[in-house]
């Protein structure tokens, strides 16, 4: 290998930073200096190797992507928290032997996982609803009260006293109909 290669140049900074960092004595220190030259290999070729070695199969999304994206929508069914979406698509890689994707791949997959669930849930819900009931919510949520906060506010927030006086009032206040 040639000195003016990049590989070596790389080698020769990592090699000059871990020495500034070392203590002239430190024992590991002779490591340093007869660290071997950087085969001149592409990174594919080192990347199939290390897939070789490890058993491992390149993931991809023509190949995988149709399979994880399914198995996220079904564990979105179930954990809304992006990152239990994201670790059960970990554990299932790591399981099957495939090659963990980039994180802001696992991150997409499981937030558009999350968002079919939600609006699964949100139509499933909202089809039910009588005409009554959609306006009886739709009130709560833009009706204000006289300090300017709307009902649904007042009704999500902690109770002050748990009183029974308190809850009577609550109950008289949004008694509609």
């Amino acid at each position: 290998m040639k000195e003016s290669s990049p590989d070596h140049h790389q080698m020769s900074f990592m090699a000059a930073g871990l020495m500034d960092q070392l203590n002239p004595k430190h024992p590991l220190l002779h490591l340093v200096r007869t660290i071997p030259a950087v085969p001149k290999a592409t990174h594919k070729r080192i990347k199939d190797a290390v897939r070789r070695y490890c058993d491992v199969t390149a993931f991809s999304l023509r190949n995988q992507g149709a399979w994880i994206k399914a198995f996220a929508d079904d564990i979105a069914r179930t954990k809304e928290n992006l990152i239990d979406i994201i670790n059960a698509m970990l554990e299932i890689l790591v399981k099957e032997s495939i090659e963990l994707p980039a994180f802001s791949t696992q991150e997409r997959i499981a937030y558009s996982s999350r968002a079919r669930a939600n609006a699964t849930y949100f139509r499933t819900i909202t089809q039910t609803l009588s005409p009554r009931t959609v306006d009886t919510l739709a009130a709560l949520l833009s009706t204000k009260t006289d300090s300017g906060i709307t009902h649904w506010q007042v009704l999500k927030s902690e109770p002050k006293k748990t009183q029974r006086a308190w809850v009577g009032g609550i109950h008289c206040a949004y008694r509609m109909g």
